[in-house]
């Protein structure tokens, strides 16, 4: 599954500002108990990486990546080009050329369900979440929102285990929404207390737990998915996190998360069952200014986006 990250309005490479301080960080403090944690997969903005702790080879590097996801069965990372206008594959985990999937504009959160082979990506640019088979390739509109209007700038993505449910972010109206993919309908979530401010990459836990990453708050938000309004919230600050920080987050085997953190250069694990929280990774400066994150493949590697423009692997 994936997510990704967002800013408010329209968002791409042109409205990020030049970020040069790298400073580093400590680890973040838990400030309430969080949910379960019980899934896995997830990504976000900008070329992909994969990392088992050490060595950084390139993959590709003609592409300007926003979000992606990791396919384990078909031995492809299908990724967000949104400087190319396309949704693209590339072959993993050797590398080499991508393959464009289909044309579209601005592409940025992208998720897949095995079970309906099936991408489900999202284009602010467009107001539009759009589903494409995979193998296949064919795209048709699932939803198409309004600007300014439920779910009119879609970014970041993620699908129940059930594959019924889409939990999308709007950074437009800093809002989350859940759209029914058999009747493509949208319902607005609201939780008392809790106000996003840039809610980007969002991921699927379980049943009782979705979690948002409110990028300018500079927290992670757990909800429960079961209830539009009045449901429980539980909050993770991450000390230390800028407010251009957070913006990929995925889930490990072990039930932890991991998350990209952008100006500080950092993919973090942020314990969930455990206070186990400690920095996983420090990216050279070839390949700074990581986004998003996928989960990890049988041998626990993972593929994250960075800024720089380059799909890297990191051993």
């Amino acid at each position: 599954m994936t997510s990704l990250l967002a800013m408010s309005g329209k968002w791409g490479p042109s409205n990020l500002a030049a970020y040069t301080s790298k400073a580093r960080h400590p680890a973040g403090t838990a400030s309430s108990a969080t949910l379960p944690i019980s899934m896995s997969s997830f990504i976000n903005q900008y070329p992909v990486i994969q990392t088992n702790g050490g060595v950084t080879t390139s993959l590709s590097a003609n592409g300007s990546y926003n979000g992606a996801v990791l396919i384990q069965s078909l031995n492809v990372v299908v990724a967000c080009d949104w400087g190319n206008n396309r949704v693209c594959s590339i072959p993993y985990p050797g590398g080499a050329s991508t393959t464009t999937i289909v044309s579209l504009t601005n592409p940025t959160g992208i998720v897949y369900s095995s079970s309906a082979n099936m991408l489900y990506v999202t284009s602010p640019s467009t107001s539009t979440v759009y589903q494409i088979t995979y193998p296949g390739g064919v795209m048709t509109t699932l939803y198409t929102g309004t600007l300014g209007g439920a779910m009119g700038s879609p970014y970041g993505i993620t699908l129940s285990s059930d594959g019924t449910t889409l939990y999308v972010t709007d950074t437009y109206v800093n809002k989350l929404y859940k759209l029914t993919i058999s009747t493509k309908t949208v319902s607005q979530y609201s939780f008392p207390g809790v106000s996003f401010s840039l809610p980007s990459a969002v991921q699927y836990i379980s049943t009782v737990s979705v979690a948002v990453l409110d990028t300018r708050n500079q927290r992670i938000v757990y909800i429960d998915p079961r209830y539009l309004s009045g449901g429980a919230a539980s909050i993770f600050n991450v000390s230390g996190a800028t407010t251009n920080d957070l913006f990929g987050v995925s889930l490990r085997a072990n039930g932890d998360l991991l998350v990209t953190m952008y100006d500080s250069n950092l993919i973090r694990n942020i314990g969930t069952q455990t206070n186990n929280t400690f920095n996983v990774a420090t990216l050279p400066l070839s390949f700074q200014s990581p986004f998003g994150i996928t989960g990890e493949d049988a041998n626990g590697n993972f593929v994250v986006t960075c800024y720089t423009g380059t799909i890297v692997k990191i051993t």
